[in-house]
């Protein structure tokens, strides 16, 4: 009797130590459901936020890939953007301007109103892909301005079957040798004349002028050390080798 009366207390313990485990599982079941709601809500709360604040901005910027968003996309395209717009993962930069709208009360599940961008701004579109740069595109652009040097290098293609393809000439080069004429700028700030004067020349057919003279741009270490710390100099290193990467 002794041995089952045992036996029985063990049970009813079990018993209870398994009615505090379901507790236990169900109460972290709840925490977990309040989380994913909370989490949910502020998830449509912030993406209901970022459509209120692009459709009330005059210019919206962004990478390449960013203009392929799902954001940008469901307020350009409708709620059909949604899919579409995850696919678009390019690099690059650009700059979008939008109509003026206002959306107050904008939630997830409800219909996007449709914004368009009619003006689209492309920063360094010499060395983006064709293929990044046609993202923005779809955005509801009329117009486009490709800002870009062809002179300088292209995109990074480390695929050299890709590079044999052309894959490196973005949109920018299609439409030089489409016959489209870019409009030049012809003024550069940013290198001392001393600099400037060898790539004006052998690039630019001398078109390339200074906004700043030589002696605005001179430093007190220009004439110092006998001139080894001027703006442009060349050291002939005899001993010197170049290693290429394999």
């Amino acid at each position: 009797e002794g041995r089952e009366g045992g036996k029985d207390s063990q049970r009813e313990r079990i018993a209870a130590l398994m009615g505090q485990k379901r507790a236990c599982e169900l109460a972290v079941k709840e925490v977990n459901s309040s989380l994913d709601r909370a989490t949910l809500d502020a998830t449509h709360e912030s993406a209901g936020n970022k459509r209120r604040l692009l459709m009330s901005a005059e210019v919206v910027c962004c990478t390449l890939s960013g203009a392929g968003a799902d954001t940008l996309t469901q307020l350009a395209l409708g709620e059909s953007g949604r899919e579409s717009g995850s696919a678009a993962q390019k690099s690059g930069s650009a700059v979008g301007k939008s109509g003026k709208g206002g959306a107050a009360g904008l939630s997830a599940g409800k219909a996007v109103p449709s914004v368009r961008f009619p003006l689209l701004v492309v920063d360094e579109a010499a060395q983006a892909v064709e293929l990044s740069t046609l993202i923005p595109f779809r955005l509801g652009v009329q117009h486009a301005v490709l800002v870009g040097d062809p002179k300088q290098l292209p995109a990074t293609v480390l695929s050299t079957e890709a590079a044999s393809c052309l894959y490196a000439e973005g949109l920018f080069h299609r439409c030089l040798r489409a016959g489209l004429q870019p409009y030049m700028l012809t003024v550069q700030y940013r290198m001392h004349p001393h600099i400037s004067r060898f790539p004006a020349g052998l690039f630019y057919d001398g078109q390339l002028t200074d906004g700043v003279s030589a002696e605005q741009r001179t430093t007190c270490w220009h004439t110092s050390a006998a001139g080894a710390l001027g703006p442009f100099t060349v050291h002939d290193v005899e001993m010197g080798k170049e290693l290429g990467g394999a």
